[in-house]
């Protein structure tokens, strides 16, 4: 049998840290996780102001004037009223009166419309017209040219 172990020594200097060593290569992309739901719809808009009115059109070109229509026929001239009924005659009279009137016999259509009357004689001429107001007196004419200055006189003898 071997024999006891003694104690345990006291623990060694702790050694240096080594250097870093190189970075190591990049992994591989990991797999694409599942498809999150879908977001709960969003509250509605409030409707929008109501647009502006437009600016009012131009004003429309005005029509041509009409033509005057041609002048209507000239009617033809109506024709003579019947003459009237001619009334009857009295009773005769008795014991030598005379008899009493007869009835008025009916009156008889209207006759023709005559023509238009004729133009009449010119009337006499006016009296003369008032005399006008006297007119502004013209504006100063141009200043004439100086003339050629004189001859010497004679002297006296």
């Amino acid at each position: 049998m071997p024999g006891d172990t003694g104690p345990s020594g006291p623990t060694g200097a702790t050694g240096f840290t080594g250097l870093q060593g190189p970075t190591g290569r990049i992994g591989e992309p990991g797999l694409r996780g599942p498809q999150g739901n879908p977001g709960s719809p969003g509250t509605a808009g409030s409707p929008g102001n109501p647009g502006q009115r437009g600016l009012p059109g131009d004003t429309g070109f005005s029509g041509a004037p009409g033509s005057i229509g041609s002048p209507g026929i000239v009617g033809e001239i109506g024709l003579p009223g019947l003459k009237g009924v001619q009334g009857r005659d009295g009773q005769p009279g008795v014991d030598g009166r005379p008899g009493d009137t007869g009835s008025a016999g009916s009156p008889g259509q209207q006759g023709i419309r005559g023509q238009p009357g004729l133009v009449g004689p010119q009337g006499a001429p006016g009296g003369v017209g008032q005399q006008g107001p006297v007119g502004q007196p013209g504006s100063q004419g141009a200043t004439g040219q100086t003339g050629d200055p004189g001859s010497p006189g004679n002297p006296g003898l």
